[in-house]
């Protein structure tokens, strides 16, 4: 299984890596610091065919430069890909504005929004055992 950290936070990417490798050896973490560089990965994915490479499980931030979480959201709707490879989505932001929660309901993809920083616990609720 393959689970994805796009944050641009090195620090918060080091520790989500270090719980799930630790609580879920069999997860293996790719991360990314921003959604373009994420999005240019699921395109080369459909483009290559190699749905091994795919994420099953993406924790996204809102807050990035280059592409933020929103604009990632809106481009793997609107170019189908989420449609061609359905993984399973979180947001995971550090805001707690309520806007935010509420534009994160308008895509039907996000399968829950979830406040940073995330502990073992929390994961444990979200990620397969096996």
């Amino acid at each position: 299984m393959i689970l994805w950290i796009i944050d641009d936070d090195s620090i918060y990417q080091m520790l989500m890596r270090r719980i799930i490798e630790k609580s879920h050896p069999h997860i293996q973490v790719e991360v990314f610091f921003n959604g373009k560089t994420a999005l240019k990965k699921l395109e080369s994915i459909i483009e290559s065919g190699n749905l091994q490479e795919k994420p099953h499980t993406v924790f996204l931030d809102i807050n990035m430069p280059v592409m933020d979480g929103w604009t990632f959201l809106e481009s793997i709707r609107d170019e189908g890909i989420y449609s061609k490879l359905p993984f399973t989505l979180y947001i995971a932001s550090s805001s707690i504005d309520h806007s935010d929660f509420r534009k994160a309901k308008t895509f039907e993809n996000v399968s829950d929004y979830l406040v940073k920083p995330l502990s073992r616990s929390d994961l444990a609720k979200y990620l397969p055992s096996e």
